[in-house]
């Protein structure tokens, strides 16, 4: 059985996504992990964001401040994130886009245990660089069915995780069904599966013996979940 929780960007059921709100309402849930986003702003701030642009206007085209104002929400720096969670909580920190990865470790290694975090990325390119940086960092390849070349170029995975020195791997649920939890367990690769708010599928994969953890905006659901799981043991 399944025995992680991972609250997706802290979990947004109750709180703003990768928000320091989110973040503390999964260590007060007692989720063993919470996901977030890094991105870089026009001025190298390291935030906590998941998309690409705001408002029409690139994230990395515009200051940490204009980000705020344009989000209307208190986007918490990485820095932020990291003190407040250091100690308290695991976390899966998704690395956006390439550029900044050497910042990212390096924040990591100021405020967080290095031990509790494994960085993950869609792009190769980004874990690639993550290794070059520091080869104690554990990793993990994110793949999801976006189009057919997306889909074609995931059946690679494996190859993708020998070349990048990839220790995870976090596959959209949806590719469950094509036996890739079970193929990465025969070559001793852990899974993290995402995004799953459907009770009976949290269910379904806690009793996946091959999945590692599970990644939903729900985690005081999957929490339950789990507990009522390991009760009827």
């Amino acid at each position: 059985m399944a025995k992680i929780i991972v609250a997706h960007r802290g979990g947004k059921e109750f709180f703003h996504e990768n928000t320091l709100e989110a973040f503390k309402n999964a260590i007060e849930l007692g989720a063993q992990y919470y996901e977030l986003d890094i991105r870089m702003t026009k001025d190298k701030k390291v935030v906590c964001f998941h998309d690409p642009d705001i408002q029409n206007k690139k994230i990395t085209d515009i200051t940490y401040e204009e980000l705020k104002k344009l989000s209307g929400i208190k986007v918490p720096l990485f820095k932020e994130a990291l003190k407040l969670t250091n100690g308290k909580i695991k976390l899966l920190c998704e690395i956006k886009e390439t550029g900044y990865e050497k910042e990212a470790i390096k924040q990591i290694k100021e405020d967080f245990n290095l031990d509790d975090v494994i960085v993950v990325s869609f792009k190769d390119d980004v874990l690639f660089k993550i290794h070059k940086v520091d080869k104690s960092v554990k990793t993990g390849l994110i793949v999801g069915k976006k189009n057919l070349i997306q889909f074609i170029k995931d059946l690679f995975f494996l190859i993708r995780m020998l070349r990048s020195k990839t220790n995870f791997l976090i596959p959209n649920h949806n590719y469950i069904k094509f036996g890739i939890a079970k193929l990465a367990k025969v070559f001793g690769i852990k899974i993290f599966t995402w995004t799953i708010d459907d009770p009976k599928l949290i269910k379904k994969y806690l009793k996946n013996k091959d999945i590692y953890g599970i990644i939903t905006n729900k985690p005081k659901l999957g929490l339950e979940l789990l507990a009522a799981g390991s009760n009827r043991k």
